[in-house]
Parts: C-alpha cells; sequence; structure tokens
C-alpha cells in the first residue's frame, strides 16, 4: 500500500496551523489601539449645560433617549434631544454647570451625544478627556480609547518631559491611559495633550 500523506506534509500542516494560532492571538489579544467602526462616534459639539429643561420620564434606556430634553449651554444655544436618539450618561448629577454635553450634530438635530461630568476647574472652556489612541482623516480627527472622535486643533500641542517629534509619534509613545486631551469648547477641537507620569 502506498503512503499517501508523507511526515513532511503532516509538519507542515501542523507548522502552518501553529502560525495560524498564534496570528489569530496575537490579533484578537493584542492592544492595537484600533476601534470597530461601528463603535466610533463623531463629536463636533461640545459645551458646559447652564439649564435644562427635562420631560417627565426622561431617561436614556437601552442606549437610547426616552422622553425630550433641552439643554442650554454656554455658548448660548439650545439644544433639543428628541426621545429615541442614541446616547449615553455618566455625569454623576444631572444639574446646570456641572455637565457638558458632547454631540455630533447635523445642522441643529442631535445624531449621537454624551452628557459627562464637567471639570473642577475651567469647567466653562474646557474639558478634560483621555488621551488619543488614533488618528484619522489625514491627522485631522483624532480618536479616544472609546471611539470617540474628535477634531484636531492645528497644531495640537505637545505637553510632555519628553520630546515627540510629531503626534502620531507622541499617540504611539502615550496612547490612551498614558495620557490626557483637552478639548476646547469654543474651537470644539482637541488643543492640547499631555502626557501623564505615574
Amino acid at each position: 500500500m502506498r503512503q499517501v500523506i508523507t511526515l513532511k506534509f503532516l509538519v507542515l500542516a501542523l507548522v502552518i496551523a501553529v502560525l495560524g494560532a498564534v496570528l489569530i492571538w496575537i490579533y484578537s489579544n493584542g492592544d492595537s489601539g484600533t476601534i470597530e467602526a461601528e463603535n466610533l462616534r463623531r463629536v463636533n459639539k461640545g459645551a458646559l449645560i447652564t439649564a435644562i429643561g427635562i420631560d417627565s420620564g426622561w431617561k436614556i434606556e437601552n442606549g437610547r433617549t426616552r422622553e425630550n430634553i433641552v439643554l442650554t449651554l454656554n455658548d448660548n444655544t439650545v439644544t433639543n434631544i428628541a426621545p429615541r436618539t442614541i446616547g449615553v450618561m455618566t455625569c454623576k448629577e444631572l444639574v446646570a454647570n456641572k455637565c457638558v454635553l458632547l454631540a455630533d450634530m447635523l445642522g441643529p438635530a442631535v445624531i449621537w451625544f454624551a452628557i459627562v461630568d464637567a471639570d473642577k476647574t475651567g469647567a466653562s472652556t474646557k474639558l478634560t478627556l483621555p488621551g488619543l489612541v488614533d488618528m484619522q482623516d489625514g491627522g485631522d480627527t483624532g480618536v479616544l480609547a472609546n471611539g470617540w472622535m474628535f477634531r484636531l486643533a492645528t497644531p495640537t500641542i505637545r505637553n510632555c518631559s519628553v520630546t515627540t517629534s510629531h503626534l502620531r509619534d507622541f499617540i504611539n509613545r502615550y496612547a490612551g491611559k498614558r495620557s490626557v486631551s483637552t478639548f476646547n469648547f469654543k474651537t470644539d477641537e482637541i488643543e492640547s495633550v499631555t502626557c501623564v507620569t505615574s
């Protein structure tokens, strides 16, 4: 009887299977800084909430609003968030001057929003956010680890005792929890990034 499968074939198949398993493990467990496209949320408006008009029964349920909420912002605009709008709220206490609205706007309509805690100092002009993990749109857009995308100032100021040659170099060294980003309400841009030393 002739042997169809040779020892060399079995060894080659085993090597390919092991390499494939290693590559799958690396890509599924590695911290590549990439975010699935469906989790990306563009933020093109940010401001301190100075007054709140809220319908009875308003809440966020399964990632969407229930009932209507009207927010007066410190940029002298009023923003209505309609029922069934996609959003999140991490602000501990929804009261004036303690929370910030971050939103993806299409004209006056809110497509997506987040209500987050305001900074304790400088709350009316800036918000401290986590560090960047990526850039898109030719370096015009910065991406946070949670998938929130912000326009970047030109230039985006890099604050760190270690010199970095450009913003991509800074992100490669200080992505995520190793840095913080500062969002400016007046320009609706991340104006600076600062490395965090432990």
